[in-house]
């Protein structure tokens, strides 16, 4: 039987001043109907240079196919013009890109996006291609076709513009759908629901999936087979719990080891003092709320509570996780922390001083003890600026003398793992997890004594990401920061948490320690939260380690359990008293 895609010894050649030689060096791979073939690998590892191959969207020249075959249900793609591969894209093979957002066009409604794929391939009954949009919307399970079709994709949530983009895939029905990191910044509520459809459209339509991830938690939900890649070559290629469960290549047992588990220790324990005095960092009864849109002219405008009293305490030293999905309420609480939004009502009491109201040069006194490590570290650095201005830029507006805050960045740098090279070098140098240290650094350089860590590693590879991880627990441990950790995955949230608070509308639901939390749930959204991590149900045995028996005077002395987990701060206001903040000066 025929593949309905067949790779054979495909080799794309890279630019003459690069790493590397080739982006992807002889390569084989086969798709089946009704198939989910999933190629796994670190960035630079060739999977979406692959995927761009497969579509004939290469950069002319940048990337030059110098060698191989890429048949689609037997014809050689390589072999078609530019008008005939036009005609194949869209009608016989799609793709779902990673960001919606930048797949869609802004200023155009999402009904329009959908229709014009119909245009470019002959439909020309206008009744006929607004009947296949409402229909397709609907397929996708999003809300109210009717008005939807009429939205921009600003006016969408993450989720359901990668619905609209995986419409806009489908539309012509085409027989390989090709999806490139297509859950990677989505929470796991609406990742799962992602996948979901997609392995639906597979089983009702009988198409064949490349499914591009680094995800090995999204591999044991959706994959049949997997393709694992390395520096441009396929290491190892095999039915799924084979690869999974029996890993024979070094590189992908490596990546396997990297997948973030539940953890129930991290390796810290808060002191008695730390305990049981006054908390650095009180929220109480915190609202902040965001004016919608008219719905018609004389309509009222709508107003979305984004946060509804939400009170939460972090001790000094302590890390507090901030868990739930896309538009919780989580970044929103973190921006009100940092003074980079005012709230409506409600106190934020940071070191004994309210801090909701400050303006002018009391804000400005602020902002070096309480910094924010941002989600995407390319977007949130100057790609004008050398790395040296971008982290002593701050400082030195803060006050600090240029001669010291050179001397913070050197020590902030080699605390990240980055050499003093770097400060020469411009953001585009760097890879994205050596971007996320550069901005850990400008926050570091400040001497902080409170951090918003803000999703800083939903976007990373899961190598780079347990990296950055560490680094984060080694710099605790070393700084003795408290820190508020926004996430949208348990697992993560596990590894670095005290203590994890779960937001749902707006809303704490619920508060405790990651070990509490998965073993007894109290709220039903928590429930929906575990339910929805990516790989649980195909791999249950490596998610969380085993409780010991607890012992008759309430502690757990074996295993992970030898150390005092952190109580919860007290109810009362920090009225009094200043922790002196941390040495920053780099243990030698």
């Amino acid at each position: 039987m025929s593949h309905l895609l067949e790779i054979r010894n495909l080799t794309v050649a890279l630019p003459d001043d690069s790493d590397r030689r080739n982006a992807v060096e002889n390569l084989s791979l086969q798709v089946d109907r009704g198939e989910t073939v999933c190629v796994v690998g670190e960035s630079g590892s060739g999977k979406s240079v692959t995927a761009h191959a497969v579509m004939q969207l290469l950069p002319r020249h940048a990337l030059t196919i110098s060698s191989g075959e890429i048949l689609l249900e037997g014809v050689n793609l390589l072999e078609l013009d530019t008008e005939a591969m036009r005609q194949y894209r869209g009608a016989r093979l799609a793709m779902v890109f990673q960001e919606p957002m930048t797949a869609l066009n802004p200023v155009m409604t999402v009904g329009d996006q959908i229709e014009e794929t119909l245009l470019a391939h002959g439909q020309r009954d206008g009744r006929i291609s607004r009947a296949k949009v409402l229909e397709l919307l609907a397929d996708m399970h999003l809300p109210d076709p009717q008005t939807l079709q009429h939205c921009y994709p600003f006016e969408l949530s993450g989720g359901q513009r990668q619905r609209v983009v995986i419409a806009m895939a489908m539309i012509m029905q085409p027989g390989l759908l090709i999806a490139d990191e297509p859950t990677t910044a989505l929470d796991v509520t609406t990742q799962a629901q992602i996948l979901k459809l997609i392995d639906s459209l597979k089983r009702r339509l009988g198409i064949g999936i490349l499914f591009i991830t680094h995800d090995f938690g999204v591999v044991a939900d959706i994959a049949d087979r997997v393709a694992v890649m390395q520096d441009g070559r396929v290491v190892e290629f095999g039915a799924c719990n084979d690869v999974l469960r029996h890993p024979q290549h070094p590189y992908t047992k490596k990546l396997i080891a990297a997948v973030p588990k539940l953890s129930t220790r991290n390796g810290l324990v808060l002191t008695q003092t730390q305990r049981q005095a006054e908390p650095l960092l009180r929220i109480y009864k915190l609202s902040k709320s965001y004016k919608g849109r008219r719905a018609g002219l004389l309509s009222r405008t709508s107003v979305v509570s984004a946060l509804n009293e939400v009170s939460l305490d972090i001790a000094d030293g302590e890390t507090v996780g901030l868990l739930g999905e896309s538009g919780s309420g989580k970044t929103t609480l973190g921006q009100c922390v940092v003074r980079l939004l005012d709230s409506d009502s409600g106190s934020i009491v940071f070191a004994g001083q309210s801090i909701e109201k400050l303006k002018g040069s009391a804000l400005h006194r602020l902002r070096p003890q309480i910094q924010m490590i941002f989600q995407d570290p390319y977007s949130s650095l100057n790609p004008r600026h050398k790395v040296g201005r971008i982290i002593t830029e701050n400082a030195i507006l803060h006050g600090v003398k240029r001669n010291e805050a050179n001397q913070r960045m050197l020590e902030v740098l080699q605390l990240v793992g980055l050499d003093a090279t770097a400060t020469e070098r411009y953001p585009h140098e760097f890879s994205g997890g050596q971007r996320q240290r550069i901005g850990i650094a400008r926050a570091l350089v400040l001497q902080p004594r409170l951090i918003v860590a803000d999703e800083p590693v939903s976007a990373l590879d899961v190598s780079v990401q347990k990296q950055v991880l560490a680094l984060l627990l080694d710099i605790r441990r070393k700084l003795g920061l408290s820190m508020l950790f926004i996430t949208h995955d348990l697992r993560v949230a596990s590894q670095v948490c005290d203590r994890i608070a779960i937001m749902h509308k707006g809303k704490i639901v619920e508060c405790n320690t990651a070990e509490e939390i998965y073993r007894s749930p109290e709220h039903a959204y928590t429930r929906t939260l575990i339910d929805a991590m990516p790989g649980r149900q195909r791999a249950p045995d490596v998610q969380a380690q085993a409780v010991p028996e607890q012992q008759s005077d309430g502690t757990r002395s074996q295993g992970v359990w030898s150390q005092t987990v952190p109580a919860h701060a007290g109810d009362k206001f920090c009225e009094h008293g200043q922790v002196s903040p941390p040495n920053f000066k780099i243990a030698t």
